[in-house]
C-alpha cells in the first residue's frame, strides 16, 4: 500500500512538473483554433485525416512538455517558495529523471518534425532553443522575460497560422488579445513572487520599478484589452457566440481593474491570475461553440 502511495505521488509530481494538465488544455485550444479559425478550406473529414496537422500539433505539445521539464529544473529553488505543494510532490522524483525525459522528449519531437518536413524541423528546433535559453538565462532579464514567455506560449499557434496561411486581420487582432491576456498573467505572477525573485536575482518589473508601477502597467494592459475587445466585437458581430464573449470581456476587465486598485492583500495577484485562466478557457469554448453552430 505504501509503495502504491509513493508511485502515485511520483506520477502526480512528474505530471505537475511537466505541466501535463496545462498541456491538455493547450491541446484543446490548438485543435479548436486550428479548425475553426486558421483552417477555412478543409471540411471536418479532411481535417481529421490530415496527419500532417496532427503531427505539427503533437510536435508543439511535446516541445512545451519538455520545456516545462527543463524550466522546472532551473526554477526548482523558486518553486519551493512559490509552489510548495507541487515541489513537495516533485521531491519524490530525482532531477535527473526530468533531464532524461527532457532530452528524450525533445529528440522525439524533432525526429517527428523532421519526418514531416525540413521547415517544420527548423521551426521547432528554433522553438526548443528559445525554450532552453529562456529557462537557462533569459527568464532573469527585465522585460525580455515577460515578452519571451508570452511569445513562446503563442509559438505553436503561430506555426498553425503559417501552415494554413491564415493571414487575416481578425487572426492577428485575436493574437494581440491573447498576447495581452498572457502578459497580464505573467505580470501577476511576477508580483506574487516578487520577494523570492529579488533574492534569486530575477530582474522583474515588481522588484525593479516597484509593485505599484507594475500595477499601473497592468491597468494599461487592461485598457488595451478593452479597446481590442471592442474591435473584435465589431469584426465578429455576425458570429453566434464570440461577439458576446468580447462584449462581456469589457465588464470582466473592469472588474479586474477594481481588484488591482482596491484589493490590497497579497492574494490579489493569484486571484487575478486564476480569473484570467478561467476567462481564457471560456474563450476557447466560445470559439468551439461558435464554430459548431456556424459550421
Amino acid at each position: 500500500m505504501e509503495q502504491l502511495k509513493l508511485w502515485t505521488k511520483k506520477i502526480l509530481g512528474f505530471l505537475l512538473g511537466a505541466r501535463f494538465f496545462t498541456t491538455i488544455v493547450l491541446a484543446f485550444a490548438l485543435y479548436v483554433s486550428t479548425f475553426f479559425i486558421f483552417n477555412t478550406n478543409e471540411n471536418i473529414k479532411d481535417f481529421v485525416f490530415d496527419l500532417k496537422v496532427h503531427g505539427i500539433i503533437f510536435c508543439g505539445l511535446m516541445s512545451i512538455l519538455t520545456g516545462a521539464m527543463i524550466n522546472q529544473f532551473y526554477d526548482q529553488e523558486k518553486d519551493r517558495v512559490v509552489r510548495p505543494f507541487r515541489t513537495k510532490l516533485q521531491s519524490f522524483i530525482q532531477q535527473k529523471t526530468y533531464l532524461i525525459s527532457y532530452l528524450i522528449g525533445s529528440i522525439l519531437s524533432l525526429i517527428l518534425a523532421g519526418i514531416i518536413s525540413l521547415r517544420v524541423f527548423i521551426f521547432y528546433l528554433i522553438f526548443q532553443i528559445f525554450i532552453w535559453a529562456y529557462s537557462h538565462k533569459l527568464s532573469r532579464i527585465l522585460i525580455l522575460n515577460n515578452l519571451l514567455f508570452v511569445s513562446l506560449s503563442l509559438y505553436p499557434f503561430f506555426g498553425m497560422v503559417i501552415y494554413f496561411e491564415a493571414y487575416h486581420a481578425v487572426v492577428f487582432v485575436m493574437a494581440a488579445y491573447l498576447f495581452l491576456l498572457l502578459l497580464l498573467m505573467d505580470l501577476m505572477k511576477d508580483i506574487l513572487s516578487q520577494r523570492i525573485d529579488s533574492v534569486l536575482g530575477y530582474q522583474t518589473l515588481p522588484n525593479t520599478i516597484s509593485i505599484s508601477w507594475t500595477k499601473r502597467i497592468s491597468i494599461g494592459v487592461l485598457l488595451l484589452l478593452m479597446i481590442i475587445s471592442v474591435a473584435l466585437y465589431q469584426l465578429l458581430k455576425n458570429h453566434v457566440f464570440l461577439p458576446y464573449y468580447f462584449l462581456l470581456g469589457l465588464l470582466f476587465f473592469l472588474g479586474l481593474m477594481f481588484l488591482i486598485v482596491f484589493k490590497k492583500d497579497k492574494g490579489m495577484p493569484l486571484i487575478i491570475n486564476n480569473l484570467l485562466k478561467i476567462w481564457i478557457f471560456i474563450g476557447i469554448w466560445a470559439i468551439a461553440l461558435d464554430g459548431i453552430f456556424s459550421y
